[in-house]
């Protein structure tokens, strides 16, 4: 994209469109310094006024944080660096604004960009989550954030920072346009491949991951409950009915247990956990041993093979 400088400093990229300076591009920092009463109707504005009635700074109350321009600089040269491949250089620049200026968003945000670029995708969600924590509003962090989900093969989270992106964007934003592009492939997907909805199939899954929890626990009842649920919700998820087969293995019911891989294997006859799985279940009971002394075969298997379906969900990253 060609750069468009600020109509007010002539120095900074202008990001924004500022409804007092006849639709011109701002940048963000112009914007913020001058905020006022003629600005009401804006985005910025009022997310300004939302934030405000949570949590207020005692340098900027006018956008309730802390500004240092010079920070946002050496940021902003950081992130050059990031984009021209000097991951090492960028990260250094990083580490040392986080020494005097971890309160402020930008540093934060800089350095999840660093970490995602690392493939450090947990320590990234983490600074990304600790700049939303200074400023909430912060599209490219919800966005970048949902990036990171997606390259940890976590789809519900990864849905829901796309959906706060939209939230909060506006509508002509290039983060919010990608994030209901995306959010529409995938929905599409969904649709196709399950025939729900895209909420139903988040519903479902909150119900799987709070299985999962119980199955760790070794609460096998407890996650059983729940993956009948996730199943209710989305009964053609060959995931939910393989753990729910291992949950009555692990319970003794045997044939609710062949049940459950046989279903598993009919919505997916490649899905090798419940294959190994069942065969594991037969051998042992032809011996008559008790399948609980037995180790679980990997239960993460099929949400990688959701989203490589999802091929539209590409990695993506943009400073502007």
């Amino acid at each position: 994209m060609k750069k468009i400088n600020c109509v007010v400093c002539s120095s900074k990229k202008g990001k924004r469109i500022c409804q007092i300076h006849s639709e011109e591009y701002i940048c963000p920092r112009c914007c913020a310094q001058l905020r006022n009463a003629a600005c009401e109707g804006c985005r910025y504005y009022v997310q300004a006024g939302q934030y405000s009635s949570k949590k207020k700074s005692t340098v900027y109350p006018e956008i309730l944080m802390r500004i240092d321009p010079e920070v946002d600089e050496a940021v902003e040269q950081a992130l050059l660096l990031v984009e021209r491949g000097f991951i090492k250089a960028a990260e250094k620049k990083l580490s040392e604004l986080l020494e005097y200026a971890e309160d402020i968003y930008t540093v934060q945000y800089g350095m999840g960009v660093v970490r995602a670029f690392q493939n450090r995708h947990d320590e990234a969600i983490s600074r990304f989550d600790k700049a939303l924590e200074i400023y909430p509003y912060f599209i490219e962090s919800w966005y970048n954030k949902a990036v990171a989900h997606k390259e940890k093969l976590d789809i519900g989270n990864m849905i829901r920072s796309f959906k706060k992106v939209i939230e909060y964007g506006d509508p002509q934003d290039k983060y919010v346009v990608q994030s209901k592009h995306l959010l529409s492939d995938f929905e599409r997907h969904i649709q196709e491949e399950n025939g729900i909805a895209l909420d139903q199939y988040l519903l479902a899954e909150e119900k799987f991951r709070e299985a999962f929890k119980q199955m760790e626990k070794k609460s096998w009842e407890k996650a059983a409950l729940l993956f009948k649920e996730s199943i209710a919700l989305n009964p053609g998820h060959p995931q939910s009915f393989g753990n729910l087969g291992l949950c009555y293995a692990y319970l003794g019911h045997k044939e609710e247990a062949f049940a459950a891989f046989d279903q598993a294997l009919e919505l997916d006859p490649d899905y090798e956990p419940a294959q190994i799985n069942r065969d594991i279940l037969l051998r042992l009971d032809k011996q008559g041993k008790d399948f609980s002394k037995t180790e679980i075969r990997s239960i993460e298997y099929y949400r990688e093979q959701e989203l490589k379906k999802s091929s539209k969900l590409s990695r993506f990253f943009s400073r502007e």
